[in-house]
């Protein structure tokens, strides 16, 4: 069978499961070889899968036995991308307010975190358990390599627990969780990254440009919020930052030292 929709959002409320309204979920194509069965279960293999900008191929079932489907799948994806999710980042990466990152900053970055509503309602679309493996995953700018994760859905509350992936030529593992049951969406994040090249990732996430080399980090920390910049303004928790190998540019520090010198001299 295969089939093929502009928006599987209208395709589920036409069968019956409405979803609030949201930008993903929108065009949907599957093809493969299924197996229905009366108990409500629908199995598939040989499957290729395409869902807004995800690609990808999958073996598993789908039960509709309970108020919403429930997803039981091996997928392997080609590029995973997160942007119709999560939403995406004011223009040129994810930056905070002011021009921190020197002269070299763009000024759509300065102007913050963004205030577009980032709606989770997918994750009211469906349960599941999922055992991912995705080439590349791309949210915004920020890039990530070969990954494998277990994603488990449940009543709205997702749980992403990510085996070592590779992103800017370093590796990062740990537990990523969302709650969408909330009038506010809840984020916790438990994350050791490692070998990371700091001007790459830094430049993707946030903009800044002004510092090189290697970087280690460990996050555990959780936000709440509605857009990207209630969640940066709700961050609680721990993180440590450590950076190696490296420099810092668009400072002249010979010349501060000096200028301190002749001050100190001079009275």
């Amino acid at each position: 069978m295969s089939l093929e929709t502009a928006s599987l959002r209208n395709l589920l409320s036409w069968v019956g499961h409405s979803l609030p309204d949201g930008d993903g979920l929108q065009r949907f194509a599957v093809a493969g070889r299924f197996k229905a069965a009366s108990s409500g279960h629908i199995g598939f293999t040989d499957t290729t899968l395409t869902l807004d900008g995800t690609q990808g191929t999958g073996e598993g079932e789908i039960a509709f036995t309970q108020a919403v489907p429930k997803i039981t799948a091996s997928l392997a994806l080609d590029q995973l991308v997160l942007d119709s999710y999560l939403g995406k980042g004011t223009s040129g990466g994810f930056g905070v307010g002011g021009d921190g990152g020197g002269p070299r900053r763009s000024s759509s970055a300065a102007k913050g975190w963004s205030n577009e509503p980032i709606n989770v309602s997918a994750l009211k679309a469906a349960d599941a358990d999922l055992t991912v493996s995705a080439k590349s995953t791309r949210w915004d700018k920020l890039k990530i390599g070969q990954s494998k994760l277990r994603v488990a859905i449940s009543g709205g509350k997702l749980r992403a627990d990510l085996d070592p992936l590779t992103l800017y030529e370093g590796t990062a593992k740990g537990v990523v969780s969302v709650d969408g049951t909330a009038a506010q969406p809840a984020i916790a994040v438990s994350l050791d990254l490692s070998g990371l090249d700091a001007h790459a990732f830094l430049t993707d996430l946030a903009d800044f440009r002004d510092l090189h080399g290697t970087a280690a980090m460990s996050l555990d920390v959780t936000a709440s919020g509605d857009n990207q910049a209630a969640f940066a303004s709700s961050v609680a928790g721990t993180a440590k930052i450590k950076f190696t190998n490296g420099s810092i540019r668009g400072i002249n520090i010979p010349q501060t030292v000096r200028t301190l010198s002749v001050s100190t001299l001079t009275g």
